[in-house]
């Protein structure tokens, strides 16, 4: 599922099963038509039948149209390590 030898990238294509959370978060300040949107999570079903669930999904106004229970699409997420706290 990882891109290249790059651990951080995933790859899912699948089915959108469901949605929750979706939240306008604004422009992103780079582009004036870049809109960001904010997803609570997304949850995939992948080609082999499982169901991936997927926290904190943010789009842009490109991608966010595509994002409804039903449609098929290949996505990348970026994973995010976990942040280290203290020392």
């Amino acid at each position: 599922m990882s891109i290249g030898n790059n651990p951080n990238v995933i790859k899912v294509t699948g089915t959108i099963r469901e949605i929750n959370g979706r939240t306008f978060m604004g422009r992103n300040g780079l582009d004036v038509i870049d809109d960001i949107w904010h997803y609570a999570y997304v949850i995939v079903e992948n080609t082999s039948g499982e169901l991936l669930k997927f926290e904190r999904v943010t789009t842009n106004e490109k991608i966010d149209p595509e994002i409804e229970v039903g449609n098929t699409c290949t996505f990348y997420f970026r994973r995010i390590p976990p942040r280290r706290l203290g020392c």
